[in-house]
């Protein structure tokens, strides 16, 4: 479960600031230079963006470095009194985007220094919002004047502080309230005598997400704070729930919190989830986080149903093979041979995330507006489905390693070779290696016919369930024609492909048949299927499915490229040993100069490549620009699909579901 505090995220003073910044785009676009005096807000994710779209980043607004008549932009924290004279005198067009706190806070020490009041500024030295207070004050702490300004981070500043008989003390906006209030108290018994000013002027935003952070984080077990470390409001909101929740995480992003394995393991282990944002945090990042969550928790808990209906189906022994009462012994072997076969496959099975038969849930969630346990058998059968041609494309690939463990034709052969062994039988490896190869075929066969089996039990009324037949039976045609064009591609001419548009159409018609349908477009529209609705349900759902799908391949193409072994739980090499045809490899061919080419087809398919091989092919996909190529592709095709869910107008969960979905498959690394 998801719970998000009730308040978080962009505070007014940060939202009008962005707002009216991303306003001056209009500008660069004209051909003016704009330049933000520090960063707008203390959030890396806002600044990356807007320096992308041609803003010029002052990372030291003092300097106030900015070429006479161009636009100047004050951030939300503020600057001094002297940043301002100096943009004025070179007839820089100022844009003021100071918060309103800011600004208040700033007039207070303003007029109290020209009425003769030191100023205490109870804050962090270096936060650009207390060098932009300090700026408008008459002295400083360093160099006192007839009215100095000091900033009080802790109690042993005190000390440095002389001896004064009017104090004014404010507080920078984003300061820790109950720390405020101690040096406060603090200040007052340092300055017994003194006549204290003391305004609060801490924001009511930093303290609102604070209360509703901590009124979240007491219903969960784990809290996920959004934020930016060099933020002050995110660091003291982060404290607080730390404080409250010991399992509490900082991440500044949704990629921040995937390459995060272990807090990855945390979620999936959490009953209750809390998401809160600091006051400097886009919602776009917050949606993004929380959408993911949201179908990370649909996920695991559709996985656990399937994998109870997993241990059903699979703990009957007697149920793997009921032969003909021919004699003991014949039986007892057959229902030996057929039972390793099955716990081959049952092993196998394990450990796949499942995402397949959770869309089916999705799909009749979605279509029918709830899901029992009917999606069950479907999701089952459809999963096992997919283990079994993952055992044949072992096959075809010739690969070792599936799911982090070994592929059932190299595991029969290794076992068999170990027994010839200890039994001094002359059989050769190629003998193990064919009886290997020719197991799994059968397990894999087994396992298609096992999944129609599984289909079979679903309570569903028969007309239903013959739709959902019909459906399956051309899931698995389309599946298995885009693998025969996958086993085919590396070794047709390429004379039909010198055209590369051509080239591409025919990578994204084998992305479509052998990925997007049965991993995606397949289950939703099976899962609306099984609700029984019209195909115009099932069209919204396919238009989804399909860009979702190739969007997901082109980033499984470059995570067998970029990724390491461990990460994708096969051999890093195995892409450019199949020579698979990729929109990466088809780019970097159509991109590439004659000794690129060369290089490219020396390294490309060569079956004994080693990884000085694959560290060439990075180094050409880098050059023809082929890996930021096929990742702008994989980015319209997602938002593609997150246009096709915004049209439908589901309903907000099934939205966020599906929003989720689509971060889950293109933000993996794995």
């Amino acid at each position: 479960m998801i719970i998000k505090a009730k308040t978080l995220g962009f505070c007014g003073g940060v939202m009008n600031a962005v707002k009216n910044v991303y306003s001056l785009e209009k500008f660069i676009h004209d051909g003016a230079k704009v330049y933000l005096l520090g960063e707008i807000v203390n959030n890396g994710n806002v600044i990356r963006d807007l320096q992308a779209k041609g803003f010029i980043l002052i990372h030291d607004p003092a300097e106030a470095s900015v070429p006479g008549r161009a636009i100047a932009v004050i951030r939300a924290h503020g600057a001094g009194r002297d940043v301002y004279r100096a943009l004025q005198q070179k007839q820089v067009q100022i844009k003021d985007y100071t918060c309103k706190n800011v600004i208040r806070t700033q007039k207070i020490v303003s007029e109290m220094s020209a009425k003769g009041y030191a100023v205490l500024i109870v804050g962090k030295k270096k936060h650009p919002e207390v060098i932009g207070i300090t700026g408008w004050c008459d002295g400083s702490g360093d160099h006192p004047g007839r009215h100095p300004v000091y900033v009080i981070e802790n109690e042993t500043d005190l000390a440095g502080c002389g001896d004064h008989k009017k104090i004014c003390v404010v507080a920078q906006t984003t300061f820790n309230s109950a720390k405020w209030k101690n040096l406060l108290e603090a200040i007052r018994h340092r300055y017994a005598d003194a006549e204290i000013h003391a305004v609060n002027t801490l924001c009511k935003a930093t303290e609102e997400r604070q209360s509703a952070a901590l009124e979240m984080t007491a219903a969960a077990d784990l809290v996920i704070v959004l934020g930016d470390p060099k933020s002050s409001n995110s660091n003291e909101l982060f404290a607080a729930c730390r404080e409250a929740c010991e399992d509490s995480y900082f991440i500044n992003s949704l990629d921040d919190l995937i390459r995060n394995r272990a807090l990855l393991q945390k979620i999936h282990e959490a009953n209750v989830i809390g998401l809160t944002a600091s006051a400097s945090m886009p919602d776009q990042v917050i949606d993004s986080v929380y959408h993911y969550l949201q179908f990370v928790d649909y996920l695991s808990r559709a996985k656990m149903e399937m994998e109870q209906g997993f241990a059903a189906f699979f703990g009957d022994k007697d149920s793997a093979a009921d032969p003909a009462p021919v004699n003991t012994m014949v039986n007892t072997m057959m229902n030996t041979i057929v039972w390793e076969a099955r716990e081959d496959l049952r092993r196998q099975n394990e450990g796949g995330k499942r995402i397949r038969g959770a869309l089916i849930k999705l799909g009749k969630e979605i279509a029918a507006g709830s899901c029992g346990l009917e999606y069950l058998p479907i999701a089952a059968g459809y999963e096992i489905f997919q283990t079994s041609i993952l055992i044949h494309d072992d096959v075809i690939d010739n690969s070792e390693k599936r799911r982090d463990k070994m592929t059932i034709h190299a595991d029969t052969a290794l076992r068999l070779q170990k027994e010839l062994q200890k039994n001094r039988a002359k059989e050769t490896a190629g003998a193990c290696d064919h009886f290997g190869v020719s197991r799994a075929i059968c397990i894999g066969d087994y396992g298609f016919f096992l999944s129609f089996l599984l289909l079979s039990q679903a309570a569903l009324s028969p007309e239903i369930l013959q739709r959902v037949y019909q459906m399956y039976s051309e899931i698995l045609i389309k599946t298995c024609e885009g693998e025969m064009l996958d086993v085919s591609l590396p070794y047709q001419t390429k004379n039909g492909f010198n055209d590369f548009e051509a080239y591409k159409a025919v990578i994204y018609s084998l992305y479509e048949y052998k990925t997007a349908w049965y991993t995606i477009a397949g289950p939703l529209c099976l899962g609306a299927a099984i609700a029984g609705v019209d195909e115009s349900m099932q069209s919204a759902l396919r238009d989804i499915g399909l860009p979702l799908g190739v969007a997901f391949q082109i980033k499984d193409d470059l995570l067998g490229i970029y990724a390491d072994e461990k990460t994708v739980g096969k051999s890093v090499l195995s892409d450019i040993q199949e020579k698979k045809q990729t929109i990466l490899y088809a780019y970097a061919l159509h991109q590439a100069n004659d000794q690129q080419k060369i290089m490219l087809n020396n390294a490309y398919g060569k079956t004994a490549a080693t990884m000085e091989d694959l560290y060439s092919v990075r180094q050409i996909f880098h050059e023809t620009g082929a890996r930021k190529y096929a990742e702008e592709e994989a980015a319209r095709l997602s938002d593609e699909a997150v246009q096709a869910i915004r049209r439908q107008n589901f309903p907000q969960d099934s939205e966020s579901l599906l929003l989720g979905l689509v971060h889950y498959l293109t933000h993996r690394e794995s």
